[in-house]
């Protein structure tokens, strides 16, 4: 019987005995160097709070602020190089608010979706780093949770309908409890 017990400074996770699990259980272990972060290449922009989703093998990582103003642009993380290189943006975040609000869910074919934000759109970005044309939500869904399901359908939940289009945050009233679902 072996257990194998996990500690940081900050907490301790429970106990893990192997002799709980089932035959054939995966366990991820996940190790890092001795200090810290390995180097990665630079990124085109500076991020603060972006949306980072799984594509592909890498990461796409999206919008975000630059000293403050809502940035336009996205990027590839390509994990084999450790570099980032540009991705095009559609239309749809083209907006002054680009991407603020929106929310970003990989999906199980190594896509990834991007749903709501300022406008009533999302977009599907296929692992090559190309996106499919924006469909529509129906109305304005921002700072919702987005769950990837069975049959290439993700659900919204939550969130409001209407943005401050100066400061980006929810207008009051504006809360949407309610869930949907794309097709």
């Amino acid at each position: 019987l072996f257990a194998f017990i996990f500690t940081s400074t900050r907490a301790k996770t429970a106990p893990l005995v192997l002799g709980d699990l089932a035959d054939g259980t995966v366990v991820p272990v996940m190790m890092a160097p001795p200090e810290g972060f390995c180097p990665v290449g630079a990124m085109g922009a500076a991020r603060d709070r972006p949306l980072v989703v799984r594509l592909g093998a890498g990461a796409l990582v999206l919008g975000g602020a630059d000293d403050g103003a809502p940035l336009h642009s996205a990027e590839y993380y390509d994990p084999a190089s450790g570099r980032f290189s540009p991705v095009a943006v559609p239309s749809v975040y083209a907006t002054p608010l680009a991407f603020t609000g929106a929310a970003a869910t990989a999906l199980p074919d190594g896509s990834a979706i991007v749903t709501g934000g300022a406008s009533a759109a999302y977009v599907v970005f296929l692992p090559t780093g190309a996106y499919q044309a924006p469909g529509a939500l129906g109305q304005v869904r921002a700072y919702h949770a987005a769950v990837a399901l069975p049959g290439e359908r993700v659900a919204l939940y939550g969130g409001c309908t209407l943005l401050n289009q100066t400061s980006g945050a929810c207008e009051p009233g504006s809360a949407d409890p309610a869930a949907s679902a794309r097709a």
